[in-house]
């Protein structure tokens, strides 16, 4: 109840099939209703409105049809890349300004996403990530990427999130002055 949850659906179905089970889920009534761009309410009105729950599609959102489910990368926010094969290249200090480079979404989205994981597909691998997600690891690139893009990172996406610190760092953050 006082968490803030950003789903970023990889739309494998349709939007109305989609929307259908949120609904049918209960976590329409958690869905956020607002503007999905700047100025953005803090987290705690997010909360405290009970719109703690932004929805976004990653291709297809439905054409506006469905006011509350965002397409990601349209308006809504920019990512770096996350097709990284090993750990270095995630990860270490002369590759991190390339692994902070513009992907997907606009320039001027108002939501900044760092992609920060260790693709092996098909199967991604735990070991992975227990080096990528320790603490200084994720720290250190998610503050070059703020620096080097001139934008705040607004949400880290992982692998294996219990692995590592990305709690520690997403509490850090997230803290207000």
């Amino acid at each position: 109840p006082n968490e803030v949850l950003v789903i970023i659906n990889e739309d494998y179905v349709s939007p109305q099939d989609f929307a259908a089970a949120v609904e049918d889920s209960g976590l329409i009534d958690y869905v956020y209703q607002g503007p999905a761009r700047a100025p953005w309410p803090t987290l705690s009105e997010m909360i405290d409105a009970d719109g703690r729950v932004l929805i976004a599609a990653e291709n297809d959102a439905g054409g506006g049809r469905i006011p509350w489910y965002h397409p990601a990368y349209d308006e809504l926010m920019q990512e770096t890349p996350y097709s990284f094969k090993k750990p270095g290249a995630l990860i270490a200090a002369d590759k991190i300004p390339a692994s902070c480079e513009p992907n997907r979404g606009p320039a001027d989205a108002s939501l900044f996403l760092v992609n920060h994981w260790v693709d092996t597909s098909p199967a991604p691998l735990p070991s992975n990530a227990a080096k990528v997600n320790a603490r200084r690891p994720v720290g250190d690139r998610v503050s070059q990427c703020e620096g080097i893009r001139d934008l705040t990172a607004n949400l880290v996406a992982v692998d294996f999130y219990e692995a590592g610190d990305v709690f520690d760092l997403a509490e850090e953050l997230n803290a207000t002055e």
